[in-house]
């Protein structure tokens, strides 16, 4: 079945910020938590950068997702640093959870 549709002129999407402050790239659950964390505490997270291999030299590696995911630990004093990043994609923080015997 053929498309009929006309889409010649339309380019490739691309989300539009709402506001004029830069949407952070830090999420997850333990985000609204954060203003009581000290900045040594480390944290847990899932990261996803726009090039395949790349770690952010503030963030120390645990396993390996996919080329752009994985997960890592992270100081709470270095989410700032991890955020400007300009190949960071996503920070997502969570608990880690318990091994699974």
């Amino acid at each position: 079945m053929a498309d009929d549709r006309d889409d010649e002129g339309l380019g490739a999407f691309e989300l539009e910020r709402a506001g004029t402050e830069p949407q952070s790239k830090v999420g997850g659950s333990l985000v609204d938590g954060l203003a009581g964390v000290g900045g040594d505490a480390t944290l847990d997270a899932i990261i996803k950068v726009d090039e395949a291999g790349y770690v952010p030299p503030v963030a120390e590696r645990r396993a390996t997702i996919s080329d752009t995911l994985f997960t890592a630990n992270v100081k709470r004093g270095q989410l700032g640093e991890l955020e400007r990043d300009p190949r960071v994609v996503s920070i997502e923080l969570n608990e880690r959870l318990g091994r699974i015997d």
